[in-house]
């Protein structure tokens, strides 16, 4: 049997509560690289933002909301080498900064596209940055 379909049928039975222990219990078993592979896994999953909860966090920003849909993100992106898995978070965190940070942008006249997409990409791209830092800050 598949493990997708197991899964299913624990959580379609509502015995999620049990497969979490039986989880926990097994993931002990574990080495520790695997115990660390299995985390990382785990984070992406727990905390990996899909575009509708994007959309929503946009949304909510005050006090423009959206400034760029993902679809003009998408193409702005198309000629900078921005891999297709980061275009999310180039969404999130260029509009973040057009909230935060436009008065200071106006003050400086660097208002443009291109000034957010630096600040994004320094922000997504911080050498120093832990794991799902795009993730966690919109927790």
């Amino acid at each position: 049997m598949e493990v997708s379909w197991l899964l299913g049928l624990v959580h379609e039975k509502h015995r999620d509560t049990e497969l979490y222990k039986a989880l926990g219990e097994f993931y002990e078993k574990l080495s520790n690289e695997l115990k660390k592979e299995f985390k990382k896994t785990l984070k992406s999953v727990a905390l990996m933002i899909d575009h509708k909860e994007a959309r929503e966090i946009v949304a909510r920003m005050e006090p423009h909301g959206e400034k760029w849909n993902v679809e003009v993100i998408k193409k702005y992106l198309s000629d900078k080498a921005v891999h297709p898995d980061k275009e999310l978070h180039y969404y999130l965190i260029m509009n973040m900064a057009y909230n935060d940070y436009k008065h200071t942008a106006e003050k400086f006249d660097v208002d443009n596209t291109d000034f957010y997409y630096c600040i994004a990409h320094d922000f997504i791209e911080d050498p120093d940055a832990k794991d799902f830092k795009v993730e966690k800050y919109f927790m």
